[in-house]
């Protein structure tokens, strides 16, 4: 079922009779003017089309979790849609066209609250001045929207603006405002455990200083959902994100069962961003979130969540602390390096400080070697690794390396108390790493 709406000057009970008309007027023009005057029309009407859609694929979707597809999912055709909205152009005549002679259709797909909101927008290029058909794939949702919404939340339509490049992205964003309205008078007719999460929503709310804008309810197919934009504080140095696409943000989403009461299931999505700087270019540092404690019965409505949020933000601040106290550890050891050793220096990152490379020399034995430290990621609750590598002599010999043992570090020290004992673990290990270079020589002789 086609959601159409034809609303034009003031006279809005005669839509449809203008409509009739226009096509009458444009059919008798077909006959008159020249064919080339209605192509030219046409392929103006496309090009506005196409760029309004361009503009719109540029922008961020309305939605808390839009734009959270990691790498994979963006990369995988079978995945990348399920939670980025996209865009597709259908030509007049194809088999989604349904049926429309040299109209076109453009779909997308918005996210709420976890779901996938299919939406689709048919022009009529002969047509630029009318606004397009809407389609939603929620039935009773489409069921549910009057004229009156129409005229106040979906102005767009009324007044189609197609000399505007932002028309379809302003359109999005308008469905998305109405269909969490559409929610939000869901739940306040449901049963007393709707009301429950309403109140549970506002309070969080209020503990946390956010607004309704960061949240979002969904009641579908017997099941509550609960979105919460988390208020986390991600002002920090650039070279912290090895990605850098988006925005950096962390929402909290919980679920609850209407047929099993009491059986909450919280889940933590992060956009890819924040991803980066939380669990490491390769995810291998993922938050795992304590399940959701049984309300008391001294509790009140309202703050059953409340202070299972309040843990989740300190978890994850916790832990932005760690990384970012973490890089500025490594930041000033190899400071304090580049000071001490700078002619020695091979190389070192520079961005993030997680490598360096230098040049080592025993007096006693005149040996040269080299020395790579790696900092983890969890460093310096984690101790560097450090190697030791010969230098070739001869062409085609092969270089040896070593592991230095395991060495005392001291995690809460300072990073001269850390850098010293890095490099007395160094050239202590060094002896006997030239005794094994010597031996393996020896033998290959």
């Amino acid at each position: 079922m086609f959601f159409k709406v034809f609303l034009f000057f003031t006279e809005v009970g005669k839509s449809g009779t203008y409509r009739n008309q226009l096509d009458f007027l444009l059919m008798k023009l077909d006959l008159i003017m020249p064919s080339p005057s209605l192509k030219s029309l046409e392929e103006i009407s496309s090009k506005k089309i196409q760029q309004q859609i361009d503009y719109f694929t540029s922008c961020k979707m309305p939605g808390l979790l839009s734009g959270f597809s990691s790498k994979e999912e963006r990369n995988d055709d079978n995945k990348k849609e399920c939670w980025n909205s996209s865009v597709k152009w259908f030509s007049g005549g194809s088999e989604h066209s349904t049926g429309r002679e040299g109209g076109c259709e453009v779909g997308f797909r918005l996210c709420y609250a976890g779901r996938v909101l299919g939406v689709r927008l048919f022009f009529t290029p002969r047509q630029p001045w009318m606004p397009p058909d809407l389609y939603i794939d929620d039935k009773q949702f489409m069921d549910a929207i009057t004229l009156e919404m129409v005229q106040e939340q979906l102005s767009s339509l009324v007044h189609w603006p197609e000399c505007r490049t932002n028309c379809v992205a302003e359109l999005a964003e308008q469905i998305y405002k109405l269909y969490k309205k559409y929610q939000l008078s869901r739940l306040h007719n449901q049963t007393a455990e709707s009301n429950k999460l309403l109140e549970e929503c506002k309070a969080i709310c209020e503990s946390l200083d956010i607004t309704e804008d960061d949240t979002e309810v969904l009641l579908c197919a017997g099941e509550q959902v609960l979105c919460v934009k988390l208020p986390i504080n991600f002002d920090l140095p650039p070279p912290l994100f090895t990605e850098d696409a988006g925005e950096a943000s962390c929402v909290l989403h919980i679920a609850a069962n209407s047929s099993k009461a009491g059986s909450l299931v919280a889940t933590l999505r992060v956009s890819p961003k924040a991803d980066s700087l939380l669990c490491g270019p390769d995810g291998e540092d993922r938050i795992c979130l304590p399940p959701i404690p049984e309300q008391r019965n001294n509790e009140k409505s309202g703050e059953f969540l409340v202070s299972y949020t309040e843990d989740i933000v300190q978890i994850i601040n916790a832990r932005i602390k760690q990384v970012h106290q973490s890089f500025e550890t490594r930041k000033q050891i190899v400071a304090q390096l580049l000071c001490q050793y700078d002619a020695s220096i091979s190389q070192y990152d520079a961005v993030r400080f997680n490598t360096v490379e230098l040049l080592l020399l025993t007096e006693e034995e005149d040996f040269h070697y080299l020395v790579d430290i790696v900092f983890p990621r969890c460093f310096p609750q984690v101790c560097a690794r450090v190697m030791l590598r010969s230098i070739c002599q001869k062409e085609g010999e092969k270089q040896e390396a070593a592991l230095v043992p395991p060495f005392n570090h001291k995690p809460k020290g300072e990073p001269d108390e850390m850098l010293e004992a890095i490099l007395r673990s160094a050239t202590d290990f060094a002896p006997v790493f030239r005794r094994q270079c010597n031996n393996r020589r020896i033998l290959a002789l």
